[in-house]
C-alpha cells in the first residue's frame, strides 16, 4: 500500500472519529440540558425533550445497521472463527483423545474443508449454510453418542446384575 493511500485512509479516519465525537458531545449537551429543565421543575418539557433524544438514536442506530446489511462491513476486513470451533473445543473437553479421534475429528476436518471451499468459491450463503448445518452435525452427533453411551453402559450394568 502506498504512503498517499494510507494517509488519506487514516485521515479519513480521523474526519469519522472527530465527527462522531462532535455528535456525541452534542448528544451529551441535550441531556445536560434535559437534566436541567427536569430540575428546573419542567418534567413534561424534561421528557419530551428525552424522548426526542431516545426515537433520534434508534433511528441513527437503525440507519447504520441497514446501512451494514445493504453494503457489507464497509470494505473491513473481519476474521472469522472456523465453523463449529466452539462446539468442536466442547467436544475436546469432554470426550477422550481416542474418542474424540475416532468419531469427531474427521468430521470437523470434512466441515472445514467444504466450508473453505464455498469461501474460496465466493459463495458466502452457502458458506454460512455450511457452517449453520456443521454446527448441528455436531451437536446432534454429541447427542447420538452420549444416548448410546449411556445405553451401552445400562447394557453393562444389566448383564452384570443378571
Amino acid at each position: 500500500m502506498s504512503e498517499d493511500r494510507a494517509r488519506s485512509e487514516y485521515d479519513i479516519r480521523i474526519k469519522r472519529l472527530l465527527s462522531r465525537a462532535e455528535r456525541l458531545k452534542a448528544r451529551a449537551t441535550r441531556l445536560q440540558e434535559t437534566d436541567d429543565l427536569w430540575q428546573n421543575g419542567e418534567p413534561i418539557r424534561a421528557v419530551f425533550w428525552g424522548l426526542q433524544i431516545l426515537v433520534e438514536s434508534v433511528i441513527v442506530s437503525a440507519g447504520v445497521l441497514v446501512a451494514h446489511k445493504l453494503f457489507g462491513s464497509f470494505g473491513r476486513k473481519r476474521i472469522h472463527r472456523p465453523p463449529a470451533s466452539a462446539i468442536n473445543s466442547v467436544a475436546r473437553f469432554i470426550y477422550s483423545k481416542r474418542t474424540y479421534e475416532r468419531i469427531f475429528m474427521q468430521l470437523v476436518l470434512d466441515l472445514r474443508e467444504e466450508h473453505a471451499e464455498a469461501l474460496q468459491a465466493k459463495h458466502r450463503t452457502l458458506a454460512r449454510w455450511i457452517a449453520m448445518r456443521g454446527n448441528v452435525i455436531m451437536v446432534m452427533t454429541m447427542a447420538t453418542h452420549a444416548f448410546t453411551s449411556c445405553g451401552r453402559a445400562a447394557v453393562k450394568i444389566w448383564k452384570l446384575t443378571i
